[in-house]
Parts: C-alpha cells; structure tokens; sequence
C-alpha cells in the first residue's frame, strides 16, 4: 500500500474533516497511528496527545491528495 505524506494545510484539514487515519513517526519509527482532531502552526492533536508538528512526519494509507 502506498502512503501519501501529509504536510500542507490543505492535506491536514483533510484528514480532519474525512477522519483519515494517519501515521505518526517519530525518529524514523512509526509511533501512532490515529485522527486529527485538531492542529495549528505549532502542533497536531491526537486523542492520544499533542506532538510538535517540527519533530514528527505524517503519512497517509492511500491516494487522498491526488487533487490538493
């Protein structure tokens, strides 16, 4: 399965507003796979916490962003 990475805000709220499940890694391991519930220019907030957009990199399952 192919994954997207998430990055812009357009890509963000996305995933947001569709419940997309994300990947969440953190040093180069996978750390969290779970839904946005919000976000802002400093962090994301996950129902299991809140992680520094600066230290972490998101992915996506699948082709959601072929059009953004």
């Amino acid at each position: 399965m192919r994954y997207q990475k998430v990055s812009t805000i357009e890509q963000l709220e996305s995933c947001m507003r569709n419940q997309i499940d994300v990947d969440v890694w953190f040093g180069g391991e996978i750390d969290l796979t779970s839904k946005i519930l919000s976000f802002n220019e400093y962090s994301i907030t996950f129902k299991e916490g809140i992680y520094l957009r600066n230290n972490i990199d998101l992915r996506a399952r699948g082709n959601y962003f072929l059009l953004i």
